[in-house]
């Protein structure tokens, strides 16, 4: 019950300053891509749905081992993503190449060496937020002398945009151990490599919002278009991950992530890049039961 209660005070705090910091924040505005009938605009959408999709999804914030079966953890989490703000339709008028993101984070242990966890993600200044739910199996854990080997699949969706639609899926190969320091805290270092595919689709969207009234009126349909769809199975990403976990008086949990993303899109379009890189780090806060 106790463990109920706390994690439902943790969301409660997390939402209500989502709350806050939304009220006087603008959303996304795709159409500042420009005309989805322009190829170079077409290609900025899926520029910004890989970035998108990358930011939201580049956080494990746990190493390979497993809470066990028994176990149950929450924690708050705070990361920030690098991005290319020149294909960002941005939500604010500032031309910032970094995204923050406020994230609650709660994990269950299974039996078999498996965990459940599912994490709640507010992107900053905006009225949206993201959530993600992954399973992990841990091959191998526990042993003396050899390291911790887990894969972990995971889906994030996108709530809140007002004229798109996102969603990312990956799993991911991670490798940690575990390490007594002075008897009073642990330490575990990790890496990973994570394969990420990203899916966005675009509604139907005004390609030209200031037009006035009167031409709106005798043309209604005439600036309304879609971006074409990112479609996830032919639009993937390489993510690399490192992080550091400590563990303080068996319960108190701290930690340190960061990582590296390079997408790759194909096109013809000489003003726009082919490679784009994408870099994360943050912390947690945690206690687990």
């Amino acid at each position: 019950m106790r463990r109920i209660c706390l994690a439902t005070a943790l969301t409660v705090a997390l939402l209500s300053a989502s709350s806050a910091w939304a009220t006087s924040a603008e959303d996304f505005k795709i159409h500042q891509l420009g005309n989805p009938a322009e190829p170079a605009a077409d290609m900025r959408f899926r520029l910004f749905a890989n970035q998108l999709g990358v930011a939201l999804s580049g956080f494990n914030f746990s190493p390979a081992q497993t809470l066990g079966h028994s176990g149950f953890g929450v924690s708050l989490e705070y990361g920030v993503a690098k991005i290319d703000s020149a294909y960002w339709p941005r939500y604010s008028q500032g031309d910032s190449n970094f995204v923050f993101l406020p994230s609650l984070h709660v994990r269950k242990g299974l039996g078999f060496s498996f965990e459940l966890d599912g994490r709640l993600t507010y992107l900053q200044n905006s009225r949206m937020a993201a959530g993600t739910l992954a399973l992990k199996w841990a091959l191998n854990e526990g042993f003396t002398y050899a390291p911790d080997f887990a894969v972990r699949g995971h889906v994030t969706k996108l709530f809140g945009a007002t004229d798109f639609d996102l969603t990312t899926a990956g799993v991911d190969v991670g490798i940690g151990k575990e390490f007594g320091l002075g008897g009073v805290m642990t330490l575990t270092p990790y890496i990973g490599w994570n394969l990420l595919f990203v899916h966005a689709t675009s509604r139907l969207i005004e390609t030209e919002p200031t037009r006035d009234e009167a031409t709106a009126m005798s043309e209604p349909l005439a600036t309304l278009n879609y971006f074409s769809t990112v479609d996830m199975a032919d639009n993937f990403s390489h993510r690399f991950y490192g992080g550091l976990r400590f563990i303080f008086a068996t319960a108190v949990e701290i930690g340190l992530e960061f990582s590296y993303t390079r997408i790759s899109v194909s096109h013809d379009i000489e003003e726009l890049p082919t490679q784009m890189d994408v870099m994360t780090f943050g912390g947690k806060f945690g206690v687990d039961f």
